[in-house]
């Protein structure tokens, strides 16, 4: 049998440790996550689901009401309709379930009903809200009169 590749140099190991399982422990260890956030996504979430290797499925609820013709309403009733397909699927292939709450949906409900991440905010609203507070902070003062 010949030996297992080395990986390089690697960031993830302290940029230097060369562990002889990286790569094995690495795929052991790795979180696999599909995003669905279309109304194509929604109609093929149970592949998606039932795909080998898949961990977890995150629903991008307000990028969904945008596929869906309902831009900026995350809860809009065939917002909801096409995340309970989606739920229904992924809990069919057991696999785990991830998102952000909404204004009918808060964290604490988003866990209770099964999922298992429920992130805080979005990304870009996160990135929106630092680039809000630097420019409040780093403000030309105004001038007289």
């Amino acid at each position: 049998m010949p030996p297992r590749p080395r990986p390089p140099v690697i960031h993830a190991s302290a940029y230097g440790f060369n562990a002889a399982d990286y790569i094995h422990e690495a795929n052991e260890a790795l979180l696999v996550i599909a995003q669905i956030e279309t109304a194509r996504g929604v109609a093929e979430a149970e592949a998606i689901a039932a795909t080998p290797g898949i961990d977890l499925c995150f629903i991008g609820p307000h990028d969904l009401s945008a596929s869906l013709g309902h831009m900026g309403q995350p809860d809009h009733p065939e917002t909801k309709a096409a995340i309970a397909q989606v739920e229904s699927s992924v809990r069919k292939a057991k696999r785990w379930l991830g998102t952000i709450p909404t204004a009918s949906r808060s964290a604490d409900r988003l866990f209770a009903d099964g999922y298992q991440l429920v992130l805080g905010s979005a990304d870009l609203a996160l990135l929106r809200e630092a680039v809000r507070a630097q420019l409040e902070r780093y403000k030309p003062p105004t001038r007289p009169g």
